[in-house]
């Protein structure tokens, strides 16, 4: 395997825009413009500023990404408002204005999943980045993806947030922390050990640490036992008649709902932020493990809903990565488990008959949500028959 790093004018970015577009819009429905449908090719504004790097092998290519540097694109007038505000970007351009880095734009051909592709780029990008003095690099990514790109030396330093795609994290790599990279056994050490940069703390890393030390914890965290002895409580509820009796980890022990939420981690969401918004389109589940979380419908049209503890949200498009129709917000903080497709698909392959007893759990909910729902249009028929 091969990776190249080019720009956008060159013959080679043109087949990584046009998997992009096989990526984002044709598989996932998401991401293109008309003219992108028109060209079967994907590209915005900042290809002008970036490195594409491409993944090769025989002769296809099988993997890109982008990275920009903010000395060479004024990231206060060309970063896309919400993301700049998720990365907390001002503060860090006020003491680093010529060393940062933003990665986007990362798709991997479906056979090519699960293979070296992602960490090679990802390690050819970090070490340019270091050749070029950059000291951080900002990226996203979903919530079942926190695994992977923290073993890269990555970390949630600012809270998730709703976009037009799904639930986002933002994450960050202090590029020269190679004690963090060391605490964590983290590949990507041998990189700086590489280029022999690992013979003091560099400012960056000591200006991260005192500005962000006490929040690296705070937002996304590994599944615990507090958590999970709240989990299992949930599944622990007698079989009642009644929609109110049915959960997600229903007659399930605590082994089971570990191997579940394993594949996910927790997040922490503050009150009054969204979760879910109308129009958003991706494949993720969400069990509620603390807090409440208002569902609106409708337009209002119907009447707003509260989701508690043990209840989930999410998991049509968990089986279906429709576009979603519902708003949910935190009405408290929220702490809250994901599940993901991709997980899903993991824990059939790997214990099939788990997977069977989560999937006949949601057919359960999901019928008792469709019966609740007809209920509720019966109703606002009948008072509109009486006005």
């Amino acid at each position: 395997m091969n990776i190249i790093c080019c720009k956008s004018t060159d013959e080679a970015a043109q087949e990584a825009f046009r998997l992009r577009y096989e990526v984002f819009a044709a598989e996932r429905g998401y991401g293109a413009s008309d003219a992108d449908h028109e060209s079967r090719s994907s590209s915005d504004a900042l290809d002008d500023y970036a490195q594409i790097y491409i993944a090769m092998k025989n002769g296809e290519v099988i993997a890109t990404a982008r990275t920009i540097y903010s000395r060479d694109c004024d990231f206060r007038s060309k970063l896309p408002i919400e993301l700049a505000e998720a990365w907390k970007i001002e503060k860090f351009l006020e003491s680093f204005p010529e060393t940062l880095s933003v990665a986007s734009r990362f798709a991997i051909s479906p056979k090519h999943r699960g293979s070296l592709a992602a960490a090679l780029i990802m390690s050819r990008m970090c070490a340019d980045m270091l050749d070029e003095g950059i000291d951080f690099l900002f990226s996203t990514c979903s919530t079942y993806l926190i695994d992977f790109y923290s073993q890269l030396g990555f970390r949630v330093y600012s809270p998730s947030y709703a976009n037009d795609v799904g639930f986002a994290t933002p994450i960050i790599s202090v590029l020269r922390d190679w004690s963090h990279l060391k605490a964590i056994e983290s590949p990507a050490l041998r990189l700086l050990e590489k280029k022999k940069l690992c013979a003091f703390e560099h400012p960056s890393v000591v200006w991260f640490r005192d500005t962000y030390g006490n929040t690296l914890n705070s937002f996304v965290v590994s599944h615990n036992d507090l958590a999970l002895s709240k989990m299992l409580a949930f599944g622990a509820q007698p079989e009642l008649r009644g929609a109110r009796q049915a959960n997600i980890f229903q007659a399930m022990s605590a082994e089971d709902i570990k191997s579940i939420t394993g594949l996910g981690r927790l997040f922490n969401v503050s009150a009054g932020q969204p979760i879910i918004q109308t129009m958003q389109q991706d494949d993720e589940m969400y069990v509620v493990v603390d807090g409440e979380i208002i569902e609106r419908r409708l337009d209002g049209e119907l009447p707003s809903l509260r989701i508690s503890s043990g209840q989930v949200l999410g998991e049509v498009g968990l089986f279906t990565g429709t576009i979603r129709s519902t708003d949910f917000i935190a009405a408290t903080d929220v702490q809250l488990a994901s599940l993901s497709r991709q997980g899903l698909d993991r824990l059939m392959k790997t214990k099939p008959e788990l997977a069977a007893r989560l999937l006949f759990n949601l057919a359960r909910l999901q019928s008792l949500k469709i019966i609740r729902a007809n209920q509720d249009m019966l109703t606002l028929y009948l008072n509109l028959q009486h006005e």
